[in-house]
């Protein structure tokens, strides 16, 4: 201190040690509201999970032997919205494993998906 005091006058020093306290309380506030918004974020994102998983259905498709592989992949890429990859992987399990969970969501989200499936002679189920 006493070398400060040689160098800075007290009023100086007050002022950097004020600077010092605002910034370290402004550190602390902003650490203390980023806890409080990842609890509350947590309670929102457990209570729409819970209401989720209640409505949490699957959408199958199921295997037949009178569809080509492009046939299917195409009718996933345009009804639900799947990659090239995604529906080349699920075209294949549902070759090999005779189904395959291709969509999930609501009742209300795949159904047109299901009818829409349907439309082209694929078969779908929704459970």
């Amino acid at each position: 201190m006493f070398l400060l005091t040689n160098v800075l006058s007290f009023r100086e020093i007050w002022k950097l040690l004020l600077i010092l306290m605002e910034s370290n309380l402004r550190k602390v506030q902003h650490v203390k509201q980023q806890f409080r918004m990842g609890t509350q974020k947590k309670k929102q994102h457990s209570a729409t999970e819970e209401v989720e998983k209640e409505k949490r259905y699957s959408l199958f498709l199921h295997n037949d032997d009178f569809h080509s592989f492009d046939y299917v992949i195409d009718a996933l890429m345009d009804i639900c919205h799947h990659s090239t990859q995604q529906a080349t992987q699920c075209t294949y399990l549902v070759h090999f494993k005779g189904k395959c969970d291709i969509k999930q969501g609501s009742m209300e989200y795949l159904r047109p998906m299901r009818q829409a499936l349907s439309g082209r002679s694929l078969k779908a189920t929704i459970k």
